[in-house]
């Protein structure tokens, strides 16, 4: 019964693969960005990103949808 419960790690598992996003779930959205924002507000080229942001991102108008729209689902639901 022991050797059907040993994992072999040596063969290609999927457990790590797993447990690794299992962690990622858990951890809080906040904290990724708090990383991101860390790792931009250090950079020197940061004129650079934003040139690059703005050529292939480039936003004249806003975008406002006509008055007819109907809406199906909330974008965002309050917690309760």
């Amino acid at each position: 019964m022991k050797n059907k419960l040993r994992i072999d790690f040596s063969k290609n598992t999927k457990l790590a693969y797993y447990l690794v996003n299992i962690f990622k779930l858990l951890i809080p959205d906040i904290f990724f960005r708090k990383r991101v924002d860390i790792y931009l507000n250090n950079r020197d080229d940061m004129k650079y990103i934003l040139q690059r942001v703005n050529y292939y991102n480039k936003i004249d108008v806003n975008f406002s949808p006509s008055q007819t729209v109907t809406i199906t689902k909330p974008l965002w639901t309050e917690s309760p």
